[in-house]
């Protein structure tokens, strides 16, 4: 049986097009990430806009935004997931530019899929059970 990764179709023009539409979204969320002196000051969860109470993501945007800005720690405390959430970006990111790699293939594969969804729900639930102030 072959390989998700090798049953990728051949590149059309309109599917070289998606890629580096793709790539240049990514690329500009890590840019304005970066560029960014601080986030704006407006709610961006609705779950807590609506319920006033915080979502197991709350967070998850400073802490993308912190990452990008080198702090770690203040990266954690915000919301793990952020870190999760950069990985399976910039690891998109490496299968749409280096996509014949052979370790590009083997983090394309569904197990990783599998241990990052894990990840995400595990820590995002632990997060929201901690008492997180989404603010």
């Amino acid at each position: 049986m072959p390989r998700v990764s090798e049953m990728r179709p051949a590149l059309s023009v309109n599917n070289s097009f998606a890629i580096r539409l793709e790539v240049c979204i990514i690329a500009g969320v890590f840019v304005c990430f970066a560029l960014l002196p601080s986030l704006p000051d407006i709610p961006l969860c609705p779950y807590a806009w609506i319920t006033g109470k915080p979502c197991p993501t709350c967070g998850t945007t400073r802490a993308l935004w912190n990452l990008a800005h080198g702090r770690f720690a203040a990266s954690l405390a915000f919301n793990p997931i952020g870190c999760i959430v950069a990985f399976a970006l910039l690891r998109r990111l490496a299968v749409l530019l280096l996509p014949n790699s052979r370790t590009i293939r083997f983090i394309d594969g569904h197990g990783v899929n599998v241990v990052l969804l894990a990840l995400y729900l595990v820590i995002g639930f632990m997060h929201f059970y901690s008492g997180a102030v989404c603010k």
